[in-house]
């Protein structure tokens, strides 16, 4: 009978831990296992993917820095991610330089708006806020972007 080859330290992901390591989606049940072996991987490789993260999406981190590198939660209602890095001193030097030509995220519209998203049609007419207009859907009047619908 023959002896099992040792297996020796990979130095190339599968493409399964790529896809995860890219996206942060776990594709099999593996990474739902305890999350040893995708903490290992991440341990491994993760500075490669946020350094490739970063070239294209300054401002940015990918999915599993948030879960495994990041040094506190962020609350994404409150704040872009750009915003959190900032405070945080969380940038490199390359990347603030880089930020300052990222389009900021569109604000949302007015508190009274944005509790409000379905209007009732018997209801006074309100002015659409800028950058935003009611559409009919369903038989509803929904508040969307301009040019999204």
């Amino acid at each position: 009978m023959t002896r099992p080859l040792a297996r020796k330290r990979r130095t190339i992901p599968t493409f399964t831990e790529k896809r995860w390591l890219v996206s942060g989606r776990p594709y099999c049940i593996p990474f739902l296992e305890g999350g040893t072996w995708a903490r290992r991987l991440w341990k491994e490789f993760g500075p490669e993917i946020i350094a490739r993260h970063i070239a294209k999406h300054p401002g940015t981190r990918p999915a599993n820095w948030w879960k495994y590198d990041a040094p506190e939660r962020r609350d994404s209602a409150a704040e872009t991610q750009l915003q959190f890095l900032r405070r945080l001193n969380l940038l490199i030097e390359e990347e603030q330089e880089w930020v300052t030509h990222v389009r900021p995220r569109l604000r949302r519209p007015a508190a009274k708006v944005k509790s409000k998203r379905f209007f009732d049609l018997t209801s006074p007419a309100e002015p659409a806020p800028a950058g935003w207009q009611f559409v009919l859907i369903d038989d509803r009047v929904e508040l969307v972007r301009a040019g999204t619908r």
